[in-house]
């Protein structure tokens, strides 16, 4: 693997007389990550991860002083950052060794707080695509540092949310008086569909819960005698071999956005522009409409074409996936009622937004489906509804999480509750 050569172990520089010592001690598992017993060094620093499926980003901070919240905002550079690809790696440790190394730093950072893209338990996190186990109180052993801190990528987002200025960096899709101490919901298409709240804690401040709703059983949702999403939900059962439910995360993700758009290719086959279905399925090298040449089964194809209006295919996919998102949405409201807002982010909301806007595509669409819930739907206009514009709010999630817990270890804040 392209990672072989630098498979050497961190070795910290000699330390000075005045230098911080450290006590290392072996992790053992825990129902909550573990801190080791070592002294703050004189100019601690953070290490931040966002561990995903291709690539992991990896970012080093000197601890600012300040709450944790402003200082995760701050624009403050890092010390070193660098993306590294996972697939030239055996694992993550010897990522993070290579990244010391570049860094060159008289000690290794104090915390780690690392965001993956999986299931976390017990602070240990199994990447199945990778081969990867990643466990942070074996990391923190092997490295020098106090404390590693797994969660969920999507937990991540969550805690970014927390560091937004909703007024600069979200536009508004329902404007609703927000309830301070309500919960808050947070929903985002990328890949999958995450979900996330929060609700406030010991220390008075918003702490993140992460949930697997958006494996949740897909609702079709039509009018009249049309029966359009029950026939995809059954298309979709079939192509999935499942015996009896469709997730919502089939239709409400990127990949979701290429689903819809194979089973209407599949029943209206006399509608499709054959040069968008021919990019979709990779079979032409080159595009000038903006969308990756080659790759097959590439949603980004049909949302350009969506936008460009040169598929009627593709535009009715859109309607359908922003109709769904919108319903999933309002889902999520019924569930946690998060007055304090609910903020939808993600990757692929992104790159949807002005038809989530109801720039592109049928007016209204979203609202039209957060909104339709019978007779609650009344309570729904209470909901304060934002569309996130960043797309960085994992990175600044994890170390606004970072940066906790560097008040906690200081005495700063109470230490946060129900890890597992």
């Amino acid at each position: 693997m392209g990672g072989g050569a630098s498979k050497k172990r961190y070795v910290q520089p000699v330390e000075s007389p005045t230098a911080a010592k450290t006590i290392a001690v072996s992790p053992k598992v825990e129902d909550a990550p573990m801190m080791r017993q070592v002294s703050m060094p004189t100019n601690p620093t953070i290490l931040v991860a966002d561990v995903g499926g291709t690539n992991s980003r990896l970012a080093l901070f000197s601890v600012p002083e300040g709450p944790p919240g402003a200082a995760a905002s701050r624009d403050d550079p890092p010390i070193h950052s660098h993306k590294y690809v996972n697939a030239y790696w055996d694992n993550f440790t010897d990522v993070i060794i290579d990244f010391l190394k570049q860094a060159a730093q008289p000690d290794p950072p104090f915390l780690g707080c690392f965001a993956v893209a999986g299931v976390v338990v017990q602070n240990t996190c199994n990447l199945v695509n990778l081969g990867w186990t990643l466990h942070g109180d074996a990391i923190a052993h092997e490295i020098g540092m106090a404390q590693v801190h797994l969660l969920n990528d999507f937990e991540a987002q969550g805690y970014g949310v927390l560091t937004l200025d909703v007024a600069s960096e979200c536009d508004v899709l329902q404007d609703a008086c927000t309830v301070p101490g309500a919960p808050i919901a947070v929903i985002g298409a990328g890949t999958g569909l995450g979900q996330a709240f929060m609700t406030t804690g010991a220390n008075g401040d918003y702490e993140v819960w992460p949930s697997e709703g958006g494996h949740k059983e897909f609702a079709p949702r039509q009018e009249g005698s049309s029966d359009l999403q029950t026939q995809m939900m059954q298309y979709l059962q079939i192509k999935f071999s499942a015996k009896s439910r469709i997730s919502v995360e089939r239709i409400v993700s990127g990949r979701g956005i290429s689903n819809i758009y194979q089973f209407l290719a599949w029943k209206y086959p006399d509608k499709l522009n054959k040069e968008v279905h021919k990019l979709f399925c990779g079979h032409l090298t080159t595009t000038g409409t903006g969308a990756a040449a080659g790759q097959v089964n590439n949603p980004a194809v049909v949302v350009e074409a969506a936008r460009n209006g040169t598929c009627s295919v593709c535009m009715q996919a859109l309607d359908l996936f922003v109709g769904a998102y919108g319903a999933e949405a309002g889902v999520m409201a019924l569930k946690f009622m998060p007055f304090g807002g609910l903020f939808v982010t993600g990757g692929v909301t992104n790159k949807t937004r002005d038809f989530i806007l109801s720039e592109k595509g049928t007016p209204n669409t979203f609202m039209d489906a957060f909104l339709d819930k019978g007779r609650v739907s009344p309570m729904l206009t209470r909901v304060p509804v934002y569309l996130v514009s960043g797309e960085d709010m994992g990175e600044r999630g994890v170390k606004l999480k970072a940066m906790r817990m560097i008040s906690e270890f200081n005495k700063m804040r109470k230490a946060s509750k129900g890890r597992g």
